[in-house]
């Protein structure tokens, strides 16, 4: 088998950044579109410091639920740069997830907002009124005074709270040269998952078998520990043809899946999260999304066994910690929010005085017979300018390097909708090398 893109996707039919106040359509803002961006650009900047292709996961829910938090607080220019890429009105929702009508643990997904803000701006009116404005629109987000002066002391406080809320997966996000004394505000969001498959893999069928991964950009024959589950209840999401082989695994949550998606050929890993891809005829996420949760393709799956092969697979956030200020500044083109002259986030000051001078994220992902743990974290941080059934049975093997990402889909207007470009993107990534994914 070729080259394999696997693609966990968490938010799966229909998920957007929705109005907390009103859940239809019309106040949906398309996310997977700037997931996929995010993607490509952070793909493309691990391939250049490796000099070769290399496991990653990252969550653009995550990055994009900062982005927003600032958004609120950007004015002018800067805010006109920052809507190219994602304008929104109001703060994405958390989604509740149930495992109503499945057996097994519920899911779970905690997100926790936080803004640490500096001892001199935490009574400022602007800022109350910022502050106000993301607590409203953010279940979860409070704000916390906190001194910069000690830049270690600060960091680890922050961090603190982080390894709290990821049940210590991340433990580092941020380090004393990420904050400093002319730091005023740290805006904070870290989320943990779990959730297990409606169809757990057997764990006594788990077996070592062959991946046929990349190492150092060569094509290169790998031992894994496969696992196995035959997935009964059709329809299925899925595709097969000569291009790609692609399926959503359900998790115990209606409307959350892990998608699959393996190209036939590997290079077509590199271009399936570019959107010109579409334009040029090649393989794209989101239009691979849409295709397999169409009518007509899902009926083509009724009555049929899905017997799946997929390795285990396990990424850290030592690895996966990522500085964002170039992807955002070079390659999205996002000049003035980081520079200390041009940015203007009055809306929480109410002056010109502050710009981003850090923006990290962590992720990690554990995949097994039960189901999936992933975490994540990401903190962007402004300083003050300064001075600074009996049924055919289709095998599916995912034996290949993969992408892969968790996408969720929250009904709109009480129904769920299919896979589309307002799905949420909670976590994304790829495998290329499964000798280095445990």
């Amino acid at each position: 088998m070729s080259f394999f893109s696997k693609l966990l996707s968490f938010f799966s039919r229909s998920g957007s950044f929705v109005s907390p106040s009103n859940n239809s359509a019309g106040n949906m803002v398309p996310l997977a579109d700037a997931a996929a961006v995010l993607h490509s650009a952070l793909s493309a900047r691990r391939r250049a410091r490796a000099g070769a292709e290399e496991n990653f996961v990252f969550s653009p829910f995550s990055i994009l639920m900062v982005f927003a938090m600032a958004l609120k607080g950007a004015s002018g220019p800067t805010l006109l740069e920052m809507q190219r890429f994602l304008s929104l009105k109001h703060l994405p929702p958390v989604p509740k997830l149930s495992s109503e009508g499945h057996r097994g643990d519920a899911p779970v997904l905690e997100l926790v907002n936080r803004i640490y803000v500096h001892d001199d701006i935490a009574t400022n009116q602007f800022f109350l009124d910022y502050a106000k404005t993301l607590k409203e629109e953010g279940e979860k987000t409070e704000a916390k005074a906190i001194s910069f002066e000690e830049p270690q002391i600060a960091a680890d406080e922050i961090n603190s709270f982080v390894a709290q809320q990821t049940r210590d997966h991340i433990k580092d996000l941020v380090t004393p040269n990420d904050v400093g004394p002319l730091t005023r505000l740290v805006l904070v969001s870290a989320m943990y998952f779990k959730a297990a498959w409606a169809s757990p893999f057997n764990e006594y069928e788990t077996q070592k078998g062959t991946f046929h991964g990349l190492k150092d950009g060569k094509p290169v024959d790998q031992e894994a520990d496969i696992m196995h589950v035959t997935l009964k209840n059709s329809p299925h999401i899925m595709l097969v043809n000569n291009r790609v082989k692609a399926i959503a695994i359900p998790y115990n949550d209606d409307n959350t899946f892990m998608y699959i998606v393996q190209p036939s050929d590997f290079k077509e890993l590199d271009t399936l999260f570019d959107s010109k891809s579409k334009e040029e005829g090649k393989l794209y996420m989101e239009d691979l999304v849409v295709q397999m949760n169409s009518d007509e393709q899902t009926a083509q799956s009724w009555g049929t066994h899905v017997q799946l092969s997929l390795p285990k697979f396990k990424l850290n956030s030592n690895t996966n910690r990522e500085d964002l200020i170039p992807i955002f500044r070079d390659d999205l083109g996002m000049k003035t929010v980081f520079d200390s002259q041009e940015a203007d986030f009055s809306k929480i000051t109410g002056g010109r005085d502050l710009f981003v001078s850090s923006f990290v994220h962590a992720a990690d992902v554990a995949v097994d017979e039960k189901g999936t743990v992933a975490t994540s974290a990401t903190a962007m941080g402004m300083m003050l300018r300064m001075a600074m059934r009996p049924s055919p049975t289709v095998s599916l093997d995912i034996d290949g390097p993969f992408a892969f990402q968790i996408r969720y889909s929250p009904p709109v207007d009480g129904q769920t909708m299919a896979g589309g470009p307002n799905d949420y993107i909670f976590y994304s990534g790829q495998i290329v090398s499964i000798a280095d994914a445990h």
